[in-house]
C-alpha cells in the first residue's frame, strides 16, 4: 500500500490579489429560535459595517447550499431591498471552504466577475437539536457511506470522530491524558473571556 494518499490541486498564487476588509459575527446564544438564515445575516450586516460598504456594493456571494438555509442572493436581496445583478459561487462557506474561499473570490476578482464578495456560513443548532439525528453530526448521518459503513459500528457522531483522533496521537506521542485535559481547560478559560460567552463559568480542574 502506498505511503501517499490523497491528491493535490496545482492553484495559481493569488497573494496580493484578494483581501478580506471586512469580519463579521452573529450573537452566540443557546437555543433562541432564530433561523440560519437570520443567524447569517446579522453576521453580515456586521460585517458590512466593519468594511465600511453597504449592501449594494455586494456583487458577488459564497456559501455552501448543502447545509440547509445558508444565505443566498436571493435571502441577500429580500433582507436589504436590493436587486442588483450578483456574482454566486457555491464553493464558499464555513469548514475546509472558508479556508479555500478566498482564492475562489480571487480568481473572480481577477476575471471581472465581482469587486465585493461576501463569503458567509451559520447554524441554528442550539435551536434545531432536538430535531436532529445526532445533533450537528446530522449531515454525516444523511450519507449513505456513513449510513453503512460507520454508522452502524457506532462510529458516529463528531465526539466519536474526535476522541479517535486523540487516541492515535497518544498512541504515536505518548500523550497523556492530563495534557488533553490541560488544552480543555485552556480553551475554556479563554472562551470565559469573551464577552458574549454563551455559558461563562469555571472550567473543571485537571487533577
Amino acid at each position: 500500500m502506498s505511503d501517499e494518499w490523497g491528491f493535490a490541486t496545482e492553484l495559481d498564487d493569488v497573494s496580493g490579489r484578494v483581501a478580506i476588509c471586512g469580519v463579521g459575527d452573529s450573537d452566540y446564544s443557546k437555543a433562541s429560535g432564530r433561523t440560519t438564515t437570520e443567524i447569517v445575516l446579522q453576521a453580515v450586516e456586521r460585517a458590512l459595517e466593519d468594511a465600511g460598504l453597504k449592501p449594494d456594493d455586494i456583487d458577488g456571494i459564497m456559501g455552501i447550499p448543502s447545509m440547509g438555509e445558508q444565505l443566498d442572493d436571493v435571502a441577500f436581496h429580500d433582507h436589504f431591498g436590493t436587486s442588483h445583478e450578483m456574482w454566486v459561487s457555491s464553493r464558499g462557506g464555513g469548514m475546509v471552504w472558508a479556508g479555500t474561499a478566498p482564492y475562489d473570490a480571487a480568481k473572480a476578482l481577477e476575471d471581472g466577475k465581482a469587486r465585493y464578495i461576501l463569503n458567509t456560513f451559520g447554524v441554528a443548532w442550539a435551536t434545531k437539536r432536538r430535531e436532529m439525528v445526532g445533533g450537528p453530526g446530522e449531515s454525516h448521518a444523511q450519507e449513505l457511506f456513513k449510513q453503512n459503513l460507520e454508522v452502524p459500528f457506532g462510529w458516529f457522531p463528531q465526539p466519536v470522530y474526535f476522541a479517535t483522533i486523540a487516541r492515535r496521537h497518544m498512541h504515536e506521542f505518548g500523550t497523556t491524558q492530563e495534557q488533553l485535559g490541560a488544552i480543555a481547560v485552556a480553551c475554556r478559560e479563554n472562551a470565559n473571556r469573551t464577552p458574549s460567552a454563551v455559558n461563562p463559568r469555571p472550567p473543571t480542574p485537571v487533577g
